[in-house]
């Protein structure tokens, strides 16, 4: 749908939008293959990915909160509330797959199964899905980030904030 949003508008409503993309990129892909890369020499910076994720995460998910009522402009709020929804699938994402690691790695280990068997179920049950998942997000955020900058409300976005009778 489009709308007639000025510049002031358009740069507001792609923040968030930007914060959750470089949240995906930098963050999930380049800084976790640098953390795999290391992680014999340096095991803490792939622990840094999940904390610096859940951070940018709730930053975008309660700044979309806030803007819901104090934000004037409907473009913005429906940009932002857009991605607030994905923030928040992306946490529960994020800890399900988190607390699934967990529970194979330390369960495994009790159970005194074999490393290649923990690192498979880790990798096909839980990496493999999550990898498809934040794909999907970020293709998903760049289609909304360029509707922003044309001007356009995805229906999505549309759909979680209908616009007022008086813009």
């Amino acid at each position: 749908m489009s709308y007639q949003a000025s510049p002031e508008e358009i740069k507001r409503a792609k923040r968030l939008h930007m914060i959750f993309m470089f949240n995906l990129i930098v963050n999930h892909v380049f800084l976790l293959v640098a953390g795999i890369s290391v992680i014999k020499d340096l095991p803490q910076l792939l622990m840094l990915v999940p904390v610096i994720s859940l951070i940018s995460l709730t930053y975008i998910i309660f700044a979309a909160k806030r803007a819901a009522s104090t934000e004037t402009s409907w473009f913005v709020q429906c940009h932002w509330m857009l991605a607030a929804k994905r923030a928040r699938i992306f946490v529960i994402l994020l800890l399900s797959t988190v607390a699934f690691i967990a529970l194979v790695f330390f369960g495994g280990t009790a159970m005194e199964w074999s490393r290649m068997l923990i690192f498979a179920l880790i990798g096909a049950v839980s990496a493999l899905p999550f990898m498809i998942t934040l794909l999907t997000l970020l293709v998903l955020e760049y289609d909304a980030d360029h509707q922003c900058s044309a001007g356009k409300v995805p229906a999505a976005a549309a759909a979680l904030n209908p616009q007022p009778a008086n813009p």
